[in-house]
């Protein structure tokens, strides 16, 4: 059996020139064997294992299951494809509403939020008494410098660890590669 690793949503094979994203809602894990990569669908238990569980209702590897996942074929390697940005698209698609009625006087086009370079992610925004509280990760192993544009002025940026505490000497706009920062602001 190949190696089995545990991926969050989605997992990569390619080389420099050419590469194949396997993204799967079902987080199980995958399994690369040779030049194959696979999706691990379901965990299975051994049905004479379960007898001390007999009074749960539900258990894994029992009843319908329906598994979605996405091929996503790219030209260069993983950070040259996109396959972040491609992955977060499949699993977190666009939600549209029409017919919404408010009394506000808004643009045609309008800009809530837009984070630059591209190897900056934002993987949570949310209000925590009266700070805006972002977590921004840097994808690409590049050191990079946070460009942020929000629909309002912010102030008093700072970085805090995840607990909210303000971690001094840090500058908020400045990412080293691979780093995770909570920046929260007013």
């Amino acid at each position: 059996m190949g190696r089995v690793f545990g991926a969050y949503s989605w997992a990569d094979l390619s080389s420099k020139d050419y590469g194949v994203t396997l993204i799967s809602r079902q987080n199980a894990g995958f399994i690369l064997e040779d030049n194959k990569l696979s999706s691990i669908l379901l965990s299975t238990v051994n049905p004479d294992s379960l007898g001390r569980f007999r009074k749960c209702p539900t258990l894994i590897g029992l009843g319908k299951y329906v598994f979605e996942y996405a091929l996503y074929p790219h030209k260069g390697n993983v950070y040259r494809g996109e396959v972040y940005k491609r992955a977060q698209e499949y699993l977190n698609p666009l939600i549209a509403l029409a017919n919404l009625e408010g009394n506000g006087n808004l643009p045609p086009s309008y800009s809530f939020l837009r984070i630059e370079p591209s190897n900056l992610v934002l993987s949570a925004l949310f209000k925590e008494k009266e700070e805006i509280v972002l977590r921004i990760f840097e994808i690409e192993g590049k050191d990079t410098k946070l460009h942020l544009e929000f629909f309002k002025t912010l102030e008093n940026m700072h970085v805090t660890n995840f607990l909210g505490e303000t971690l001094e000497n840090s500058k908020p706009l400045m990412f080293k590669k691979h780093e995770i920062k909570e920046i929260r602001a007013t």
